[in-house]
């Protein structure tokens, strides 16, 4: 059976053949290709936003796409990595020699934007630990916290996944699995205190 792409300006017109086409090279930390004079580098960074993790640089040019490793501006979706690991992917691309880095979120920026993205998850691990040890549950924190500067960013509403993820983090059950029971248990009990205090 024939499967097309669906009709979208600027991407279908809804009568290319969709198809699915496996990988056919595989890599654990890095490979290197060469277009003309380029050199591209893939380069693993697992786990990070998510358990399989490639970042593109281009060393000789010092541009790097980072995917959903990075969110400029925007609060990071924390659904289901490994933030303490993300964190430090964040200090090794920060080691590196780049001066531009695509996001899979938000605009173009550098090293500065990264590891403004990485306080995020600082300032929330710090505060979001300090609810978790006083016993109040992922919906009670998230209503609970604030962030500041952070405040301001696109998304705030993540805070409840994240916050969710988080206690994951504190209390040792991190799996690649997102908690999709957890998050909506955590949302509605969110709601539910932020419709009170309005």
């Amino acid at each position: 059976m024939l499967t097309l792409w669906a009709k979208r300006d600027g991407f279908a017109d809804g009568t290319e053949e969709r198809k699915v086409v496996p990988p056919t090279t595989t890599f654990e930390s890095k490979v290197t290709h060469h277009y003309g004079k380029t050199i591209v580098e893939l380069i693993s960074m697992v786990p990070s936003h998510t358990w399989g993790d490639t970042i593109v640089y281009l060393p000789q040019h010092k541009i790097m796409w980072v995917g959903d490793i990075g969110f400029f501006y925007v609060v990071p979706f924390a659904q289901n990595p490994h933030v303490t690991k993300w964190l430090e992917t964040i200090d090794k691309i920060n080691a590196m020699d780049v001066t531009m880095i695509v996001p899979g979120h938000g605009p173009i920026g550098g090293r500065k934007e990264l590891a403004e993205m990485g306080e995020y998850f600082r300032v929330l691990m710090r505060e979001a630990k300090k609810r978790f040890e006083f016993g109040m549950s992922p919906g009670q924190a998230a209503a609970d916290i604030r962030l500041g500067r952070f405040d301001n960013w696109i998304g705030t509403e993540q805070i409840v996944m994240n916050v969710v993820r988080l206690y994951h983090h504190f209390n040792g059950t991190v799996v690649p699995d997102v908690d999709r029971e957890g998050m909506l248990k955590a949302t509605l009990e969110y709601n539910a205190i932020k419709s009170k205090g309005r």
